[in-house]
């Protein structure tokens, strides 16, 4: 392909491509600044445009250029508001199984805890004819816990609630951050527009824990204490949104937003007036009191219950109830709350906006350069050398698969797979093709075990015997299309636990420790790990390595257990032509060491296809419509469909595309049933006869049977375990 040939020119890979010496990059560049390319570039740029603005009057004249692109923001504050007002409600309500989760963690929460204290917030009974009796004082204490301990515990809940939330804001910066470069809206717009968005919610959790807990407790029944007692709640949470939003915009992880919330649910818990009384906090110490919202709010809710109507039969012994807490008195202290924490959420508010426009943090981008020490055992690099573990080749067959499941809505079977059969013979690579919904993936999932529901039906050998679950599991890979790795780890280490877990110490190849760190270290060389070997593989947000090292990788640490068999899901899928070139060298390696190399593909190149051996093609309903091998720039494969009717191939065409054009494009011949074409065809008795012969010649030498399935002792796992999280959490 034109593609893959102006890709690979200016990398290693394109001394294929010339005679002489290749050229460095810098020598690229010179030759392409002395070019007829780059002189007509700088004649085009020197030039003025004829539909430049300024080109069409005075240059120094700002307003030659249209007035609506002069504006930071098309849309005015009001609007930008209502916009970001009407997204996050809208995301909000579509995110249904939050906000019943919400609501029942409310309610769960109010009912524990209103039924431990339930009715205890209830007056004495005969404290008027007997107020000084044993009875009546044990009631009067155990009322002034109660409310107490229920009004903490409503603090306390809405404080740890707001922050737990506030790490998952962490992850809408970025969102932010492209947003407000392209000018979508006003920093305080954005702000002002999900606080108020914060409210239908906030007022739900508190109704569901309010409500319950006010009742069950027994608070002051009375119309103008509930609503007191709700409306402070909702103006205490939303202060508290806006602080723990702040920590969430100027801290660079979830967990450093996380920790440090912890430490001030510690403080403002500490200093909130109910563990040490207000009046027992030692003077050095009273600021982080009046400063503490949840100080604030545990006087306010305390005034609200025992300055009401309720308590007016204690006469002027009511104000003990407040004094004996460290508590001021007075009613007027409930205005005072209110004018203290509206003011907070306000002052938070324009901090929050502030930080938001001046503060920005990138993801913290792991540099190339940096490299860690090879870990505790490892080999030096002069050591790896070349070391082809022995192995049992392996010839899978497989005859007449059938793959059914229950279908979404109904009892009906719907099959994915129809009778299909085939070989995957070793040293060779098979591609396993076919449009979207045709079952590639399926296909390779029923063959390699890991299907857990649907029926299966047929036969699937391993030279001539039967497959057997724990046998299958040791001797075969399976690199998943998106597989994840620790981003602690570096690229080395990564193989090497690989190696280490699942390579046999009593084989003489390898003997012991030693000999599975050079076999990690082999692997590390086929897969063209070696100069990245010591590089963490981090994270796609916060850099690391390219998503075409992290497939290569993630084959290095299949291929760390020398298995004879390797399954591979769309391993090109995601490359650029160059990485998809890079990872099916790697590939094309592993099946010459006489492994059985088999992938699902999609949309392959020219160059890529041309590297595999055999193709097993599928369309639709999981028929097959051809199975056999390509030849020679795919002359076998034009063949058999040109022979049968297709469209010729034209000259430069990708195979591939051409083939799946003929049987499943727009220009596709619906009349032809290619997958009866198949069955009639020479290939598919070829195909049948070769499962035959290697069914019929299975003898004990060729059979692969493990009794167990770990390799390593207990012990050793949980030593590698326990050595590998330690390396992760040291570093994290």
């Amino acid at each position: 392909d034109v593609a893959d040939f102006l890709v690979s020119i200016p990398t290693q890979d394109g001394t294929f491509f010339t005679d002489h010496d290749h050229y460095t990059a810098q020598e690229f560049h010179e030759l392409f600044q002395k070019s007829k390319q780059m002189t007509r570039i700088k004649s085009d740029l020197e030039a003025i445009s004829s539909h430049s603005w300024k080109a069409n009057g005075d240059a120094s004249e700002k307003f030659s250029i249209p007035k609506e692109y002069m504006l930071d923001f098309q849309n005015s504050f009001t609007r930008s508001m209502q916009l970001n007002l009407r997204r996050h409600l809208t995301l909000w309500k579509r995110d249904k199984g939050f906000i019943i989760g919400k609501a029942f963690e409310n309610i769960g929460m109010a009912v524990a805890t209103g039924g431990i204290l339930f009715g205890q917030a209830k007056l004495p009974e005969g404290l008027s004819s007997s107020p000084n009796s044993e009875e009546v004082a044990e009631q009067y204490n155990r009322l002034v816990q109660a409310v107490y301990g229920a009004l903490f515990m409503t603090c306390l809940h809405i404080l740890l609630g707001t922050m737990t939330s506030a790490p998952d804001e962490v992850d809408g910066r970025s969102i932010f951050y492209k947003h407000y470069d392209a000018r979508f809206y006003q920093v305080f717009a954005f702000v002002m527009g999900r606080l108020l968005s914060t409210i239908p919610q906030r007022t739900l959790e508190i109704v569901s824990f309010g409500i319950p807990l006010y009742w069950m407790v027994g608070l002051d029944p009375s119309a103008g204490s509930f609503f007191l007692y709700l409306l402070l709640l909702i103006v205490y949470t939303t202060g508290l949104k806006m602080m723990f939003s702040i920590l969430a915009q100027v801290l660079p992880k979830k967990a450093n937003v996380q920790g440090v919330g912890t430490f001030v649910v510690l403080i403002c818990t500490l200093f909130g007036g109910f563990i040490v009384f207000p009046d027992s906090i030692p003077g050095f110490y009273s600021w982080l009191y009046w400063c503490n919202p949840m100080a604030w709010a545990l006087q306010g809710l305390a005034s609200i219950e025992f300055t009401s109507k309720k308590y007016d039969e204690l006469g002027p012994w009511r104000n003990a109830l407040l004094v004996n807490r460290g508590f001021q008195t007075g009613r007027e202290w409930i205005g005072f709350t209110f004018a203290y924490l509206i003011p907070y959420t306000l002052l938070s508010t324009i901090v929050l906006g502030f930080v938001m426009r001046k503060v920005r943090i990138e993801p913290e981008r792991t540099s190339p350069k940096k490299k860690l020490g090879v870990a505790i055992g490892a080999l030096p690099e002069g050591q790896a050398k070349e070391m082809n573990l022995p192995f049992t080749p392996v010839d899978l067959t497989f005859h007449k698969l059938v793959y059914e499941v229950l279908a979404s809505t109904g009892a009906d079977k719907i099959r994915l797979l129809n009778e299909v059969s085939g070989t995957f013979r070793a040293g060779r690579m098979c591609a396993l093709m076919g449009s979207s919904g045709a079952g590639k993936t399926t296909l390779l999932d029923v063959i390699a075990m890991r299907k857990t529901s649907g029926d299966i039906e047929g036969e699937i050998r391993l030279n001539g015997h039967l497959q057997e679950r724990t046998s299958f599991l040791r001797c075969s890979g399976y690199v998943e299309q998106f597989d994840v790795q620790q981003p602690e780890l570096t690229v080395r280490e990564t193989v090497e636990f690989c190696a280490r877990l699942r390579l046999d110490t009593n084989d003489p190849m390898i003997g012991d420790d030693a000999g599975k760190l050079r076999y990690a270290a082999h692997v590390l060389q086929i897969m063209e790990l070696t100069d990245i070997q010591n590089l963490q593989v981090g994270s796609y947000s916060e850099g690391g390595l390219s998503f075409e090292q992290r497939k290569r990788l993630a084959i290095a640490c299949e291929l760390a257990g020398s298995p004879s068999v390797i399954f591979l899901d769309e391993p090109t899928s995601g490359l650029d032509s160059r990485g998809a070139i890079v990872v099916m060298r790697a590939m094309k390696r592993i099946a010459d060491t006489g492994r059985t190399v088999c992938a699902t593909i999609h949309q392959p190149s020219s160059a890529v296809f041309e590297m595999f051996d055999d193709l097993l093609l599928l369309q639709k309903g999981g028929n097959v419509v051809f199975f056999g091998e390509l030849g020679k720039d795919s002359a076998k494969l034009i063949d058999y469909f040109e022979s049968r009717g297709a469209n010729k191939i034209k000259f430069g065409e990708n195979p591939a595309s051409w083939m799946l054009s003929v049987f499943s494009g727009p220009s596709a011949d619906e009349q032809v049933n290619w997958a009866g074409v198949y069955k009639a065809s020479h290939q598919c008795k070829d195909s049948l006869k070769l499962i035959s012969t290697i069914k019929d010649s299975a003898d004990e030498g060729n059979r692969i049977q493990y009794d167990e399935i770990y390799v390593t002792t207990f012990q050793e796992r949980m030593r590698l375990m326990i050595q590998r999280l330690y390396r992760i959490y040291k570093r994290s």
